[in-house]
């Protein structure tokens, strides 16, 4: 099975089987930097910022994208986490967790993105219904009917 993003516009989505519900993760999360840590805008100039939580001076809560939603990544039954390339091929072999697509860009517009994806296509060895959803949407939702 194969998906790709087919929209016009930079508006990431994903295509994540989370098989066990305690691989569940979020969009953005709060990650604890040391307070000396300098935040860049790339490209420079341009109009953002990081969401930084007001809290003790020895280290700052930074708001981030979630690496584990932004790239290909796929955990298995013994909680080993094995990070994709962008435009994966990945065979389901059932043993897996948590797999997820990185974030699934319109050709072209994946250099908004740097490292994200076109395309996902998984294989399926073993016969199932296996549902996913997008999690920066997670109203989007589907399924694979594998017999």
């Amino acid at each position: 099975m194969r998906w790709y993003n087919p929209t016009r516009v930079s508006e990431p989505h994903t295509v994540t089987f989370v098989l066990d519900n305690k691989t569940m993760t979020g969009f953005a999360m709060p990650f604890g930097v040391a307070s000396s840590a300098q935040f860049m805008s790339i490209p420079p100039n341009s109009n953002s910022e990081p969401v930084i939580i007001p809290g003790k001076e020895a280290t700052k809560t930074v708001v981030a994208i979630n690496s584990r939603v932004y790239n290909p990544t796929v955990i298995d039954s013994a909680n080993n986490v094995k990070i994709l390339r962008p435009n994966a091929t990945y065979l389901f072999n059932g043993n897996e967790k948590y797999a997820n697509s990185g974030f699934l860009l319109p050709k072209g517009q994946d250099k908004n993105y740097p490292g994200s994806s076109n395309t996902f296509t998984v294989t399926f060895q073993n016969p199932g219904i296996y549902r996913y959803l997008c999690i920066v949407h997670p109203w989007m939702t589907g399924e694979v009917i594998v017999r």
